[in-house]
């Protein structure tokens, strides 16, 4: 499933028709798969949370990282190349001479720090990670739901089920309030999607419990079958 959403939204990305459509699903839809693969074992033990977090940030951080800064550097290779073959100036659209000067001075190469600083820290997005956004996003939300559950382990059922539907009201109000266009100026962009993709997770994980439940009640309806099966007179 999440293979199929994949290539909606490079379909979407790259061809740009029916986005409006594409986006309706695509990346809600991939959000809620990650929320109901969630599993409570992941923040049992301060071990398993903490192998959880690492086990993340393989999946989610590193290949955002590496795809970012081997995209942006080669951006950078194709625009030193093309300020020396016309050719390939052509083919990318940059035909500008003087280009490889002002990469090679003090002040190009400042900014080409500064936008792999940018990269590392998610705060803001040259080039390409943009697209990329949700994968630091998804990152932060699951290991923020990590640390939430793991704080409530040794609380009671009650209490757990109060400060969810609580935190999902806050997340919704919130996301809400930000797609409305509120001023959340004091709040950066990039956390502020943290509460849609938030929202979205946590549908996933509604889910799942919609479906331990109801397979609870069909084992219970199953058992009670049996055992006045087995009471009820030959």
């Amino acid at each position: 499933m999440k293979g199929i959403l994949i290539f909606f939204i490079v379909y979407a990305h790259t061809y740009g028709r029916w986005v409006t459509w594409v986006y309706l699903f695509n990346l809600p839809v991939f959000l809620m798969i990650s929320g109901y693969c969630w599993n409570n074992r992941h923040s049992a033990e301060e071990i398993a949370a903490r192998n959880y977090f690492f086990d993340r940030a393989k999946r989610l951080l590193v290949p955002y990282w590496i795809c970012n800064y081997v995209f942006y550097f080669l951006h950078v290779l194709l625009q030193i190349g093309s300020s020396y073959l016309p050719v390939l100036g052509e083919v990318t659209g940059i035909h500008d001479p003087l280009l490889i000067r002002y990469i090679m001075s003090a002040a190009g190469i400042k900014n080409i720090l500064a936008d792999c600083y940018h990269i590392l820290c998610f705060t803001y997005s040259p080039l390409f990670a943009g697209p990329s956004w949700y994968l630091h996003s998804l990152f932060m939300v699951c290991v923020l739901h990590c640390f939430l559950t793991y704080l409530l382990k040794n609380k009671g059922i009650m209490a757990k089920k109060i400060f969810m539907l609580l935190l999902f009201g806050i997340v919704c109000l919130a996301a809400w309030a930000f797609d409305s266009g509120i001023d959340g100026s004091i709040i950066a962009i990039r956390h502020q999607r943290i509460f849609a993709v938030y929202l979205c997770y946590f549908l996933g994980i509604g889910v799942r419990c919609l479906e331990n439940v109801l397979q609870n009640k069909q084992c219970m309806k199953s058992l009670t079958a049996k055992k006045a099966g087995h009471a009820s007179p030959a």
